[in-house]
């Protein structure tokens, strides 16, 4: 199991940086207050760990989680708020968390808007999103509203030290405090980074190893579900290609298309989306050779979209 799966925090004690936040979730939770809830912050802050987190104080013994950046339409949402209405077997509380929440349609929104209003006593929502500001006002002013702000560096110092403890991980003197900067304010950016610089012996295998893994970033998310997109094509790949940050690994980014799509390939019901995401999985399959520029990659893109 990946340090990031290990080390996921299962309650609202294991969460680091957030202690505010915290406090009133806790007591959200405690007084049963709201039923619906707006996760927002950037990639890799923990948005649906805290979610979950929400879930299990609530009571929720089942919990629906919808990946809008793949079910975005109203006959989607639809399917989802119908299902959403009966109780579990047993009559126990639920918990549907949509992920990527920016991703989904108006009409979409417009589907949802009266059951986050009007929840049954059972239901509750988690909206998760990098981009608040693509949740209509409708929705917003309906949610109660959780900001979860990324680490700052001596919090994921103190992250990283720890579960390097924990596990027993040895790095050179540097390491720690250079995945904790390169991680750019993500948890699970920095426990990426740990587990593939484990084995490191000096600070440049360190920076190597990091900048193999670095792949999750806003950039690469984004030329995700632009390939998730109908009618994407090489050269608005490549457009956001060229935005990718200098340091970027292109094993990295093949890392987190895979993951990207491989859950796709899981979660959507459409049987084209379904075929669509095999394809990109295909393309971007065989390993990359260590390089430090971003060449694989662009050659896995004209495979997937210039090829016959």
């Amino acid at each position: 199991m990946d340090l990031t799966a290990k080390h996921r925090p299962t309650d609202f004690d294991e969460v680091w940086g957030q202690d505010a936040l915290i406090k009133s979730l806790a007591r959200m939770c405690e007084d049963d207050s709201a039923h619906a809830f707006l996760f927002h912050g950037p990639s890799g802050c923990g948005k649906t760990t805290l979610a979950r987190i929400v879930a299990s104080h609530l009571g929720c013994t089942n919990i629906v989680e919808i990946d809008a950046a793949t079910n975005t339409g109203i006959d989607d949402m639809k399917q989802v708020a119908t299902s959403a209405r009966y109780s579990s077997m047993g009559g126990g509380r639920k918990m549907v968390i949509v992920d990527e929440a920016h991703g989904l349609s108006k009409k979409a929104w417009d589907s949802l808007l009266k059951i986050i209003e009007e929840p049954p006593p059972h239901l509750y929502w988690a909206l998760c999103t990098t981009e608040p500001t693509k949740v209509p006002k409708t929705i917003m002013t309906r949610c109660a509203l959780c900001p979860i702000k990324p680490l700052n560096v001596d919090d994921l110092i103190e992250l990283v030290e720890a579960v390097a403890e924990d596990e027993a991980i040895k790095l050179p003197d540097g390491g720690v405090r250079l995945i904790a900067r390169q991680s750019e304010g993500s948890a699970r950016r920095a426990l990426k980074m740990l587990d593939a610089a484990k084995d490191a012996e000096t600070i440049e295998d360190v920076r190597a190893l990091c900048g193999s893994v670095a792949g999750d970033t806003p950039e690469v998310i984004d030329l995700c579900r632009y390939l998730a997109k109908p009618g994407a094509n090489y050269a608005g790949a490549l457009a956001i290609v060229k935005t990718l940050p200098e340091n970027t690994a292109a094993e990295g980014v093949r890392h987190v298309v895979c993951a990207y799509f491989y859950k796709m390939v899981i979660d959507s019901k459409a049987a084209k989306a379904q075929g669509w995401a095999t394809e990109v999985l295909s393309c971007f399959a065989n390993p990359y050779p260590a390089s430090h520029n971003l060449y694989p990659v662009v050659l896995s893109l004209a495979d997937l979209l210039l090829g016959e």
